[in-house]
């Protein structure tokens, strides 16, 4: 598991929301299919919407080296922690 952005715990009642991000790799090599050089997860979060007032990159994944042929699938989901009515 890996963790996004600075996390200071005097901000922790204010986390609603956690993205997960899964990406899949089909075993099929297909020849004319051209495996991208890396994929975006997570978008990057500018200053302005950031509650710490820090803008956070974009995240990123590699796939590995020999992978030209294969398929790859991002999958995202925003999961709520903390119902509104529990603040």
């Amino acid at each position: 598991m890996q963790s996004y952005g600075y996390y200071d715990p005097n901000y922790a009642n204010d986390i609603r929301t956690v993205m997960v991000a899964v990406v899949a790799q089909s075993h099929v090599q297909t020849p004319q299919q051209d495996a991208p050089t890396k994929l975006q997860l997570i978008p990057a979060v500018p200053a302005s919407q950031s509650i710490t007032g820090e803008s956070l990159p974009a995240v990123y994944f590699y796939p590995p080296a020999g992978s030209h042929n294969a398929q790859f699938t991002v999958m995202t989901t925003t999961v709520p922690v903390m119902n509104m009515i529990w603040h």
